[in-house]
């Protein structure tokens, strides 16, 4: 896992990543009554609470058997970056103040081990970029190291499509497989 981590780290110099744990922190920050993701050492720094938005980047039969918690389901050929982008709008409304007219938001990309989830990240921060009058820093975008394989190996949260707890995931392929623990591999969710 470590040396494909590692590849892909290479492959998309500009994107960049969190580890599991962090995500981990972020959504149960997130799911806290009345709270909301703040800032940690992995952002840069800013005065106003971040959003989360956590986006599966897999197609509908690997999201089907799990996804991570709270995660929207993206097509990872998609290459319209405004519905992209509409999407995550939605999912994270504004929270504009007197001081800042657009909600900060990080979002957090996973497919399988992360070449797919890395390609779109790669392209999102690109589009935004390109738009810095309409994304004012207001969107941090991040891969998940090691993606979905790694946190279901870590015997991190998964859920199923009707938000049950599973400990299934899609193996995407024979071979790609192998890095995901052989009792947690499933190809049709229950």
């Amino acid at each position: 896992m470590n040396v494909t981590i590692a590849g892909l780290k290479r492959q998309f110099p500009d994107v960049r990543n969190v580890d599991t744990a962090t995500l981990d922190r972020w959504l149960r920050e997130q799911s806290a009554p009345g709270s909301s993701l703040e800032n940690s050492h992995d952002d840069p720094p800013v005065n106003e609470p971040r959003k989360l938005v956590v986006l599966d980047v897999r197609p509908a039969e690997e999201f089907a058997v799990s996804s991570v918690p709270t995660a929207l389901r993206v097509d990872p050929e998609e290459k319209d970056m405004e519905r992209v982008m509409r999407t995550i709008q939605e999912s994270a409304p504004s929270t504009a103040t007197a001081d800042s007219d657009q909600p900060l938001i990080s979002v957090v990309m996973y497919c399988s081990i992360g070449y797919r989830s890395s390609s779109l990240a790669s392209r999102l921060q690109n589009y935004v970029k390109a738009q810095p009058e309409q994304f004012p820093d207001v969107i941090s975008v991040y891969n998940l190291e090691g993606s979905i394989f790694k946190w279901a190996n870590e015997g991190r949260r998964l859920q199923d499509l009707s938000g049950g707890e599973t400990r299934f995931v899609h193996p995407y392929s024979k071979i790609w497989g192998l890095l995901l623990d052989g009792d947690r591999r499933r190809y049709s969710p229950l």
